[in-house]
């Protein structure tokens, strides 16, 4: 078998090490663009901390579901969610859509049925709200995170002007393969989706996908100013990966779509994994605030760093008439099981932002 067609999904430890070597191109592009992204992001939160302007600067993060992959590459969607987040407010706004991808190839249609039964229960045939035009869906999520339909034209127009093409805000997200809301590798779905967004337009549009663990420990390492409102100290990656994976706010209602939380489902959903990610951040990057941490409009109850670790045990018990229960974890069948993406636009975008 030759390898240098082969790919072979790459093993790392929590702290993004590879465990094996590969030898393709492409996965050797990932790790040197998945290193300049730690560094883009260590100096974006350097910059925006000596600048006095990290507390209210926003950050977007990122979930898409799919309903299967076909072949290594080609991922059909069924849901994304944007979400604006700073350090002051919590969540500022947020942005969330169910998507047509068209029909499946032939024999798809029950491994996509399958996987939505025991993750994001996103039905195919897709809804009749669900959107089909990609192209409204990145018309969209311009709007939602350069401000309106105004704010595009303008940056349209500038970029024009340069001659060169737009680019979205960084995206940041986070997957954690051990959780049933992560079978499908979902920098690898965010990516693969946001690929097909950008192509839709007629209007060249670029973006960055970062990974959303390293912003939470560089804006815990930066806000843990006060130690005695910030619990222990963070001594590296792993402690922001846990943090997610752990995910506390696992239950807490009212923060799913109108369709999930319809069907009483809200665990996978886009919406809600977004939403739980701010809670998160906003649990333990706080320390320099008075008062109460951010939090996610519409009454979710905050934590603190040391009582975040346990309030997922204790979240479980409670009744059924009050939680919402976490499908089990169960694997997609093997064909349906994604490779290794690329993650970033390209290198030459990430050594630009340095």
């Amino acid at each position: 078998m030759g390898k240098k067609n082969k790919w072979k999904p790459l093993t790392y430890t929590v702290e993004d090490t590879p465990l094996q070597e590969n030898v393709t191109v492409e996965e050797e592009d990932v790790r040197q663009m998945l290193n300049l992204s730690y560094e883009v992001i260590e100096k974006t939160v350097a910059k925006l901390f000596s600048s006095s302007n990290l507390v209210d600067h926003p950050f977007f993060f990122i979930h898409a579901n799919a309903y299967v992959l076909v072949g290594t590459k080609m991922f059909y969607p069924c849901e994304v969610a944007v979400l604006k987040f700073s350090l002051q407010k919590g969540v500022e706004d947020t942005y969330h859509t169910l998507i047509n991808p068209g029909s499946l190839p032939v024999g798809f249609a029950h491994d996509a049925q399958a996987y939505g039964e025991v993750t994001h229960r996103v039905p195919y045939p897709p809804l009749k709200e669900a959107e089909p035009s990609l192209a409204k869906v990145l018309d969209e999520v311009q709007q939602f995170v350069w401000g309106g339909p105004k704010a595009v034209r303008e940056c349209r127009r500038r970029s024009q002007f340069a001659g060169e093409e737009m680019c979205l805000p960084p995206l940041y997200t986070f997957y954690d393969k051990e959780l049933f809301h992560y079978d499908f590798v979902n920098e690898a779905v965010a990516f693969d989706l946001m690929q097909k967004l950008t192509m839709s337009s007629d209007t060249p549009c670029r973006f960055l996908l970062h990974p959303l663990a390293k912003l939470l420990y560089e804006l815990r390492r930066t806000t843990s100013g006060a130690p005695a409102a910030s619990g222990s100290e963070w001594s590296s990656l792993r402690d922001a990966q846990e943090a997610l994976q752990r995910d506390s706010f696992l239950y807490t209602p009212n923060i799913g779509c109108e369709f999930h939380e319809r069907i009483d489902a809200p665990a996978c959903c886009s919406l809600s994994l977004v939403k739980r990610w701010a809670l998160t951040f906003s649990s333990h990057c706080s320390a320099p605030f008075q008062g109460p941490c951010p939090s996610v409009p519409g009454g979710a109850k905050q934590e603190s760093p040391e009582a975040s670790s346990t309030s997922g045990e204790a979240q479980q018990g409670r009744s059924e008439a009050t939680c919402v229960s976490a499908p089990p974890r169960r694997r997609l069948p093997a064909r349906a099981l994604p490779a290794l993406r690329q993650p970033y636009a390209s290198i030459q975008d990430m050594k630009h932002n340095l």
